[in-house]
């Protein structure tokens, strides 16, 4: 293939050599070892200037599975293709959250461990190397002239060498500080504070310090053996050194009852009670655990517990420190203030959306929950003003035709049943093909067919449905206003249903169960709105001689 030729001597060229050579050096040492503003500028730079001619040689190796004359005519599309494609899928994964998490899914599986894609607009600057690249690649198309032949050894390694640059990306920095991806224990030796996580292989700690009460930190390489003991301590409660009959304790509700949260109680002598001091909002949990968060194990799982508490003297009073797991800290500072605070890059997940944009990211399960209820609104609605404008079945028009109401609905009756048989494909092909000993290739192939027949019948036949509908309507009137009902209300059904959901992001609902029970009560009311709407529709035109409507004048 000619393609496979000209991209192999592309990425053989020194330009290419010293980008993919580049990208090696700054993933695997530079990042490593001096992470900067330029290292992640330099890879994407570096990238883009041989990635389109690995593509388009990914692309002829792979084309050579289709029949020849298929491949031969695909082969002069994929420079195009290739260029193309880089440069969508880059504007994506530095722009489009979707996009971004794709990537990073199908890069961690194919290596094997976390990977992060940095989100930057500011790195779009680097599609200006597709410029230079383009050009490379026409002036070694122009001084191709020979025959097709097998390529050469050297050029084969290259492409290996640039598969390596492209998948070798180096780990993300570990979520943690000093090695500490979770603070778990706290301890105080002379108003320095220690923060630590145990390190079970060595049977040791991983310990950070702090001399200002917390606020910033730094790694203990060989902590003293009194501060490796004093780690891991059980307190049941800990009391002001200056005010001794304050006390405060931990209440680890989150061991025994998954949705009560650990809390912090105060025992102030006065009131001969412990009472709540610091709790983190009710119902927040299941928000935090959908914020999208970088976890060392997988998931966006959230550890909501308190494990340890300490409190340190410092030159403005006492502060209190709890260990908040990779939540980082929770610190009651000196004027009694309650706070959370990160710990190196451990920061607090919050309760509530910072954006809309975060709000719909958080809640794209019930969004598409909105969907499905508005799709069925829209069939409902439909099928409702079909059966109200179109003449009953027998009607005889001015031509002797008979009219038939299910001629008209036939489109949307034929789309309903292939429907549900591609939900019986989906749900049950790899049941009912697996006895027949089927390539599973062609099983993800068959799904892969149904689910996009299933996603474009509905609008095709709905289209055709009304219509034919409207063609055929007693009244024009009606039949418009019939349409305008149906579209208004589809579309009213699905964010009477999404809003709650955006209003519990925001916080504004505390509890996802409120917001539920909101969207159910708001999508029935919309719906039987708009049923009621549309029963009410007056018909007041009859079928004309023909057989077919003249509208209102």
């Amino acid at each position: 293939m000619k393609s496979v030729r000209i991209s192999l001597q592309a990425l053989a060229h020194p330009f290419s050599l010293l980008s993919i050579g580049l990208l090696i050096f700054n993933d695997q040492v530079l990042k490593v070892h001096a992470p900067s503003f330029l290292t992640g500028k330099l890879s994407d730079f570096a990238g883009l200037l041989f990635f389109p001619y690995f593509l388009i040689a990914t692309g002829g190796l792979l084309s050579g599975l289709l029949p020849d004359k298929l491949a031969r005519r695909l082969d002069p599309g994929l420079p195009v293709a290739g260029f193309i494609f880089t440069a969508v899928w880059f504007l994506g994964i530095k722009t489009a959250p979707a996009a971004n998490a794709f990537s990073e899914s199908a890069l961690s599986w194919l290596l094997g461990y976390p990977t992060v894609i940095v989100m930057d607009v500011t790195d779009l600057a680097a599609l200006v190397m597709l410029i230079p690249a383009w050009r490379l690649w026409l002036r070694i198309e122009r001084a191709d002239s020979r025959p097709a032949a097998s390529p050469k050894f050297s050029r084969v390694a290259v492409y290996f060498t640039a598969l390596f640059a492209v998948l070798a990306t180096s780990p993300p920095p570990m979520p943690e500080e000093c090695g500490i991806f979770s603070v778990r224990d706290l301890a105080v030796r002379e108003n320095v504070v220690y923060a630590g996580l145990r390190d079970y292989p060595e049977e040791t700690y991983l310990l950070a310090q702090s001399s200002d009460g917390g606020i910033t930190w730094e790694c203990v390489p060989d902590p003293p053996p009194e501060v490796q003991a004093a780690m891991g301590e059980a307190i049941a409660s800990i009391c002001s050194a200056r005010s001794p009959s304050t006390c405060y304790r931990i209440i680890n509700q989150s061991l025994y009852y998954p949705h009560d949260l650990d809390r912090i109680e105060e025992w102030i002598d006065g009131t001969q009670a412990w009472e709540v001091a610091w709790s983190p909002p009710s119902g927040r949990d299941r928000f935090q655990d959908r914020y999208p968060k970088y976890d060392l194990f997988g998931g966006n799982y959230v550890d909501q517990g308190l494990h340890d508490m300490v409190i340190v003297n410092t030159v403005a009073g006492e502060v209190l420190l709890a260990a908040a797991g990779d939540q980082g800290l929770v610190v009651r500072g000196p004027d009694g203030t309650w706070e959370r605070r990160a710990f190196g890059v451990l920061t607090p997940v919050p309760y509530t959306a910072e954006n809309l944009e975060r709000a719909i990211d958080t809640t794209s399960l019930e969004g598409f929950y909105a969907y499905i209820a508005a799709i069925g609104a829209l069939v409902v609605f439909s099928v409702q003003s079909w059966l109200r404008i179109l003449p009953p079945s027998g009607t005889i028009g001015g031509d002797g035709r008979v009219f038939n109401r299910s001629g008209v609905l036939l489109p949307f009756t034929i789309t309903v049943i292939s429907i549900l048989v591609s939900l019986f494909v989906l749900l049950f092909a790899d049941l009912v093909l697996s006895p027949l000993k089927t390539a599973y290739s062609f099983i993800e192939l068959l799904a892969v067919l149904v689910l996009v027949f299933a996603l474009l019948s509905p609008p095709i036949s709905f289209f055709w449905t009304w219509s034919r509908a409207w063609m055929n309507a007693q009244s024009y009137d009606a039949a418009n206003r019939a349409i305008k009902l149906t579209a208004v209300g589809a579309v009213l059904v699905f964010f009477s249903v999404r809003l709650p959901f955006i209003a519990w992001a925001f916080g504004w609902l505390s509890h996802h169960s409120t917001a539920t029970g909101m969207a159910v009560i708001a999508g029935v009311f919309a719906s039987l709105v708009f049923l009621h709407e549309i029963r009410r529709l007056s018909l007041t035109q009859p079928i004309n001689p023909t057989g077919h409507l003249t509208p209102n004048s």
